[in-house]
């Protein structure tokens, strides 16, 4: 193998690594508000009938699935691994406190990161003891994790509720991570430089806003999972330093893979304990091979408001044209395009 195929294979892998590792940045332990309704399925206005099954009518245009197309979602739990167990009656209290979900289009080489605000309203899935569907609530999508062993079955309600909130479009894949792995990864490359977008000093004296910091250890947990008490408590705030850690944590990741070829390996390594994944072995050394050539396009967001419900809890409504929108974009090809 030539030394270009072979740096080429290790800064893929660098960022899907890395990719894997941004699910860790966990937000603020939030209780979800409940409530009884659900959410439309789909923006009235904007879909038209269909003539064939096969063909959506949008827009005035038609369209087709994508089925090059193949998903992950990436998802951090809002527990430490200390915290974990115990589950009783099929609720385990782990929220997926970050979600990604990467969506890796084969006919194009392309991997379009949705970071989805864990606050977003939507049809939520009670589970039972025996991990079966119980009732559905309207609730924060980070709450679907809540529900189940905290394993696989907890796993398959986060995948359902991110499936449905996306008007049904199939997951393929999962991986979640408690936030333990935080601190650790942060430190196997050696600190990651940022400057502090919010005034943390109230919790770190050297999170000053302005100031560049090189980030160690849970230092960087806190810059990713603080939000309670700042001037903009809102999850977008968060969002934003969020992606401002994860870009320039992909950065340090790429200059230290250039002196450590094994830095993968060992962060695999660190990590693995703390992950739940659908992904055996194989089929994620497949997957990070399919995505050595891949050009990572700018992470999308969801739309929408932030509110506060009656008890003060955060909430996030998508606004529903956008979102149907941003779905046809990265799942639909058009049939009529040129």
């Amino acid at each position: 193998m030539s030394h270009h195929s072979s740096t080429a294979r290790r800064h893929g892998k660098s960022i899907i690594i890395v990719l894997l590792a941004c699910f860790l940045l966990a937000a603020g332990l939030m209780t979800g508000h409940f409530l009884l309704s659900r959410r439309q399925s789909v923006p009235a206005a904007s879909v038209t009938e269909r003539d064939d099954p096969d063909v959506l009518l949008y827009n005035g245009g038609r369209y087709v699935k994508n089925d090059a197309i193949e998903t992950v979602l990436l998802m951090g739990l809002d527990k430490f691994e200390s915290q974990t167990g115990g589950d009783v009656g099929g609720v385990n209290g782990q929220q997926a406190d970050m979600l990604l979900l990467l969506v890796l289009d084969r006919s194009t080489g392309t991997c379009t990161p949705v970071h989805i605000n864990r606050d977003t309203m939507c049809t939520v899935y009670q589970l039972d003891a025996y991990g079966e569907l119980f009732a559905p609530l309207n609730s924060q999508i980070c709450t679907a994790h809540a529900y189940g062993s905290g394993g696989r079955d907890s796993c398959r309600n986060q995948v359902r509720a991110v499936s449905e909130l996306l008007y049904d479009t199939p997951i393929d894949h999962y991986a979640s991570v408690t936030m333990d792995a935080v601190g650790i990864i942060n430190n196997l490359v050696g600190g990651v430089t940022v400057t502090v977008l919010d005034d943390l000093s109230a919790l770190d004296s050297a999170l000053v806003q302005g100031e560049t910091v090189t980030l160690q250890g849970d230092q960087a947990l806190t810059y990713v999972r603080a939000r309670m008490g700042l001037a903009d408590p809102t999850n977008l705030n968060r969002m934003k330093r969020q992606q401002q850690y994860l870009t320039a944590l992909q950065q340090k990741f790429t200059q230290e893979l250039a002196e450590n070829d094994d830095l993968s390996r060992q962060i695999v390594t660190a990590v693995s304990d703390d992950m739940v994944s659908d992904f055996t072995v194989n089929a994620l050394s497949s997957f990070v091979d399919m995505a050595t050539t891949y050009t990572f396009t700018p992470i999308r967001e969801i739309a929408g408001e932030p509110v506060y419900s009656e008890d003060r809890s955060p909430e996030f409504y998508a606004d529903e044209d956008a979102l149907y929108q941003m779905v046809v974009d990265i799942f639909y090809l058009p049939l009529d395009a040129e």
